[in-house]
């Protein structure tokens, strides 16, 4: 069995789908699901949907809050601010 392993936060930072805000969200979130799902094995659990069905959500509310602060941020990206 190969090993699960962690994506790391700078992986994260500028992904980018195309100009696609909706799906450089989804990415992201798969992205996250993928780390929660090797956080879930790490703790010996076999439970991870709550995780990965929430994961959507998570991601859009942490977008529109996070950018709702960080204007700066928010103009350098190329879906200004869709």
């Amino acid at each position: 069995m190969s090993e699960l392993i962690l994506i790391p936060q700078t992986q994260f930072e500028g992904v980018v789908v195309d100009g696609d805000l909706d799906a450089t969200l989804a990415l992201l979130a798969d992205m996250c699901r993928a780390n929660a799902l090797t956080a879930v094995k790490r703790a010996g659990s076999d439970h991870p949907g709550s995780s990965f069905s929430a994961m959507d959500i998570v991601e859009r509310l942490f977008y529109d809050n996070y950018y709702s602060h960080h204007e700066d941020v928010l103009r350098e990206h190329p879906w200004q601010g869709a």
